[in-house]
């Protein structure tokens, strides 16, 4: 879909008389236009700026602009150059004029076609100097699409730079910028029917620990990422929440060849997810400014990747039918990472699981399957301890294999996923899917069924159009499925 839409960016400049030190200079409004002249002032594209300066509540001249940038699916570049000015005047107030004299307050409003309208005032203080969300940040809001078709290019560059970095070192496919590491010998986990015992609970456990080291997880950090004024801006229109999940701290591990199993770590949601959106808004920025981002680049990011803070773990499944056609969905404008890609489900973040010691990877699938499938609400869902969740109809009679086949890492992100696969029985598939509704997550109420085939030739044909990981998940999948394997 050709989507377009409006930007405009209004600051508010303020001061109040009286309240500061001595000796410190009065601002005015006069400087701060000053300094809007300098950064707004000759520009190749329209902006809509706005100034006001308001004095023991009189309110004096404003300085206005009034113009706005059209955004178009092909104007990522411009994009990117309206909010690099906007964060460069924003700074240059504080940097230069800060006192406690003055009170800022931004605000971003954008109609783009398919996104309606948000409002984002940023609550400014000298503990927070990055106060405006960076440029990528705002582009990815305005033209989803559009930000990851423009990155087409650097998938494969990601893929082989990781390669020449790391030699020998796990699995890639061409043009996804994904790195496997598999489990060749992994059991699967029967479900016969999940009815809420002890017996069960423990099967899960042992389970989960052949990819797991222990039940033991080290409380983490929950220091504010390094990207605020992006993770605040972002969960304005993503569901991004305080809550604990996990992130893996032995990744040096794994790309070293020395770890089979994960050892993880707690952190908040909000914390993971900037800082893996913080890796992946630099490339954005980047490919805006320097279309022929260099491969130098690429080696440099691969090389720091064991090193990334918050790799957050997730679990991607790739659900098989009864007639063997894999089930897609395309994921909604509003998710966390990778908005209007392809996707494959269930799956999710890996988070404390009510009523389970530690992370669980089994009842994440469980949970994320009651979830997505049935368009259940995760506020309310997540109320219920896990044995009373099990009760769920779809779920008290939910029969099938699960398999984890590897342990992925996004190349651009820097996130960990375990790629897994499903295959329920044929009474319970003909029984559930007809009733199967995608919840929020997903832009459309009913996935797809679609043949290894067909879904091959779309990955090759544009893998940006998938998620990095389903695209590496079902590739993996058909390679196993060939080779004699268990899918």
């Amino acid at each position: 879909m050709n989507e377009g839409g409006s930007v405009t960016c209004k600051f508010s400049i303020g001061t109040t008389a009286g309240s500061g030190e001595a000796g410190q200079k009065r601002v005015t409004v006069d400087d701060v236009k000053k300094i809007a002249r300098e950064v707004l002032g000759d520009h190749a594209c329209h902006h809509a700026y706005s100034l006001s300066g308001t004095y023991e509540g009189e309110e004096e001249d404003s300085a206005k602009v009034e113009d706005t940038e059209i955004i178009g699916p092909r104007d990522i570049d411009k994009c990117i150059r309206f909010c690099e000015d906007a964060n460069k005047f924003v700074n240059r107030v504080l940097t230069e004029l800060y006192q406690t004299t003055v009170l800022v307050d931004v605000s971003v409003q954008s109609n783009t076609v398919g996104r309606g309208s948000v409002d984002w005032n940023a609550l400014l203080s000298t503990e927070s100097p990055k106060v405006f969300p960076r440029p990528g940040a705002v582009a990815r809001y305005l033209i989803p699409s559009a930000f990851y078709g423009s990155l087409k290019q650097y998938y494969e560059v990601a893929r082989k730079a990781f390669v020449d970095a790391w030699p020998g070192i796990g699995d890639t496919f061409e043009g996804v910028p994904v790195v496997l590491f598999t489990y060749p010998s992994s059991a699967p986990l029967v479900l016969d029917g999940l009815e809420a015992n002890q017996s069960l609970c423990e099967r899960l456990r042992i389970w989960d620990r052949q990819f797991i080291q222990g039940d033991q997880v080290r409380g983490g950090s929950d220091r504010p990422p390094e990207d605020l004024a992006s993770a605040e801006f972002l969960r304005r229109f993503q569901r991004m929440s305080d809550d604990p999940c996990f992130f893996a701290t032995n990744v040096r591990s794994f790309v070293g060849g020395a770890s089979t199993k994960l050892e993880l770590a707690r952190c908040k949601y909000v914390t993971g997810a900037a800082d893996c959106d913080a890796r992946y808004l630099d490339v954005v920025e980047r490919s805006a400014s320097a279309p022929a981002l260099s491969y130098d680049y690429w080696l440099q990011r691969s090389r720091n990747l064991p090193d990334a803070p918050f790799p957050i773990l997730g679990v991607t499944i790739v659900t098989v039918s009864p007639r063997d056609q894999v089930l897609v969905s395309k994921r909604s404008k509003t998710v966390g990472a990778y908005p209007d890609a392809f996707h494959i489900a269930p799956g999710a973040m890996v988070e404390e699981t009510k009523g389970l010691q530690g992370p669980s990877i089994a009842a994440t699938f469980v949970r994320e399957l009651y979830e997505e499938f049935f368009n259940v609400d995760e506020r309310s869902e997540d109320l219920e301890p896990f044995p009373q969740l099990l009760e769920r109809p779809p779920l008290r009679s939910l029969t099938g294999v699960l398999r984890c086949h590897a342990l992925s890492i996004d190349l651009l992100r820097s996130s960990a996923a375990l790629l897994c696969s499903f295959r329920p029985s044929w009474q319970w598939w003909s029984t559930y899917y007809p009733q199967i509704e995608m919840n929020w997550e997903y832009s459309g109420t009913h996935p797809h069924l679609k043949s290894w085939t067909t879904l091959l030739e779309e990955i090759s044909g544009d893998p940006t159009s998938f998620t990095p990981e389903a695209a590496a998940a079902l590739i993996l999948c058909h390679q196993l499925a060939n080779k004699g394997g268990q899918v």
